[in-house]
């Protein structure tokens, strides 16, 4: 699940939209949603500051949200709590959000907002972690867990070799990986694998295809809609309903694919755009540009891809 854009200000005025504008991170945000939920935030800081310090480069960043209709009184709402806050850094750490609740709470699956809730998020905007209420002993183990995974995601991307994919071959090149490929919508993994096949074809990012048995078929229908290749032949097409909100064709497969591909028989692809989390050995890949194509972009390609601007005749 990806957290929202969410654009807030913190106590010294500067305005930001998170996650993505804030500095550090991966960032722990805790939501309170009324005056009384300070003293939960209370009950964690001592817990988020040693989490902080056994993790370097990690942020915790206080949003107090309140109801877009409250915006007019921003200034004297945020000068009380900026009275309150002697210390210049907690102040740059306390960042106000007037948004519609509603919206928020539906974004993020909160079901409850008399209480606070905290996310883990990378740089991406991924949610790693969440919890709510009071610390316990088992949120903080896996806050810790959750943190160090994410490190060590971003260690095996920057180490990894660059593939320019202009050296990748046309007809297309069809191998089976070891990577950890994740897809996930509203909290739910659609499919999850060790070791998905990979379509290599130049001038495009990698095309992930996982085997049926590693999809959850519960959330895909399927659709009249085919397309036609002219190496892998015909495609198929599954559309994504989750929580009964439906998105059309956003999922293929080949039921008979041409020779030199059979390999890839059944396996199923998504577009990335369509997923609130598509990620590859724990990295929220980039959708490749042009809403046509399926491809993944991960930190260690190496451009330029077909779909963007002054490609299309590649």
């Amino acid at each position: 699940m990806q957290f929202p854009a969410l654009e807030v200000r913190d106590l010294e005025g500067t305005v930001h939209v998170i996650p993505d504008g804030l500095p550090g991170g991966p960032h722990v945000i805790i939501l309170a949603f009324h005056q009384w939920h300070q003293s939960l935030v209370g009950q964690w800081k001592s817990d988020l500051e040693a989490w902080a310090l056994r993790h370097p480069g990690t942020e915790v960043w206080e949003v107090p949200s309140l109801s877009s209709g409250y915006r007019l009184f921003r200034g004297s709402i945020d000068g009380g709590m900026r009275a309150g806050i002697p210390d210049p850094d907690t102040r740059r750490h306390t960042l106000t959000a007037y948004t519609d609740l509603g919206a928020l709470a539906k974004d993020l699956a909160i079901e409850n907002l008399d209480t606070i809730q905290l996310f883990l998020v990378d740089c991406s905007g991924t949610i790693l972690w969440r919890a709510q209420g009071e610390p316990s002993a088992e949120s903080l183990r896996s806050l810790d867990s959750a943190t160090a995974a994410s490190a060590g995601s971003e260690a095996v991307a920057s180490t990894r070799a660059k593939e320019k994919v202009a050296d990748y071959p046309r007809p297309p090149a069809i191998e089976r990986v070891d990577r950890r490929l994740r897809a996930a919508v509203a909290g739910n993994v659609i499919a999850e694998t060790d070791s998905p096949i990979r379509i290599l074809e130049t001038f495009h990012p990698p095309v992930y295809y996982t085997r049926p048995e590693d999809v959850d078929m519960q959330f895909l229908v399927p659709s009249p809609h085919t397309s036609f290749c002219e190496f892998k032949g015909e495609a198929h097409y599954y559309s994504l309903v989750v929580d009964g909100k439906k998105q059309s064709n956003v999922g293929w497969y080949y039921p008979h694919p041409s020779p030199g591909y059979e390999e890839l028989a059944n396996h199923v692809a998504f577009y990335a755009w369509a997923l609130d989390e598509a990620t590859i050995d724990g990295e929220q890949v980039v959708p490749q540009p042009g809403h046509f194509y399926g491809g993944w972009v991960t930190s260690d390609l190496e451009g330029p891809f077909k779909g963007e601007p002054g490609t299309m005749g590649w």
